[in-house]
């Protein structure tokens, strides 16, 4: 895979993977493509338009952070056990990729935006073996990463300076815990996330305003479960490029599994009663 921060991938353009990943923004452009992104999803959800978000840290096992409260299965714990695991997860470990993607009231916009960010070592910093040796199998070059990618700083001041954080914007992700809580932290100097859920939660209407959907939650709404893949292959959606777990393609993939869901489940539905729910957060 090529990395070169960011990147952009279009529909049709990167058949085996991520290899014709185009450079479009560096330093002072960035605040263009903050302009772009903010003229073509001002709409709300309710229209059709969102900015579905997929951030690409990662995780180590449960057992690396059990504590009194948050031991057990995913399904067995609460709200708050569960955004423990989520916060020591997301303290400890590095960002590694950003994904945007762009849809409006008359669909998706055919290309996402990839920002890969430098800073993690595999020889360094703590890590899940199994996480890595997946995310390397998709293409995922580390060393590439730390020589091409972005400084987490120096995209975060590029996303405080194209709009993004207006909090007039509506962002989606799937299973959106990690991905809001890693760019709250970059957005954030890398600080720690706030101690308790409700002072998480305040941060993400903070940043990214009250319209936040978890895709996942919405299609749970619609009796489908499991993971991104599994939603899309039960929607009959299928990749439109790119590869998975590559930030780009899945915020591609989530933008398209949402556009489905809004058509076929709630065109009379009001899904902003479901606006701040997150996955195991709420």
């Amino acid at each position: 895979m090529q990395i070169r921060p960011p990147s952009l991938l279009r529909h049709g353009a990167a058949p085996a993977g991520l290899h014709a990943q185009r450079r479009v923004v560096e330093g002072r452009r960035a605040r263009r493509v903050g302009q772009q992104l903010r003229r073509r999803a001002l709409q709300p959800i309710g229209g059709a338009a969102a900015l579905p978000l997929r951030v690409r840290g990662h995780r180590v096992p449960p057992a690396r952070f059990t504590t009194r409260t948050c031991r057990g299965p995913r399904y067995m714990r609460g709200p708050r056990e569960s955004y423990e695991l989520v916060k020591r997860n997301v303290d400890d470990l590095k960002l590694l990729q950003v994904g945007i993607a762009l849809s409006g009231p008359a669909g998706r916009f055919p290309i996402a935006w990839q920002f890969n960010i430098r800073g993690f070592d595999p020889a360094l910093h703590p890590h899940a073996p199994a996480s890595i040796a997946m995310l390397r199998e998709q293409g995922m070059d580390f060393a590439m990463l730390n020589e091409f990618g972005i400084d987490p700083e120096d995209f975060a001041a590029g996303f405080r300076r194209s709009g993004l954080a207006c909090g007039r914007l509506t962002w989606t992700a799937f299973s959106g815990s990690y991905d809001f809580g890693y760019l709250a932290k970059a957005l954030t100097g890398g600080q720690p996330l706030p101690d308790t859920l409700d002072g998480f939660l305040a941060l993400v209407r903070r940043l990214f305003g009250h319209s936040v959907f978890d895709v996942k939650h919405l299609a749970r709404c619609c009796a489908m479960r499991g993971g991104l893949e599994q939603v899309a292959t039960a929607l009959g959606v299928k990749r439109a490029a790119g590869r998975a777990h590559c930030a780009g393609s899945d915020s591609l993939l989530t933008t398209d599994v949402l556009l489905i869901m809004m058509h076929r489940f709630f065109r009379n539905v009001d899904v902003l009663a479901h606006a701040g729910t997150i996955v195991d957060l709420t």
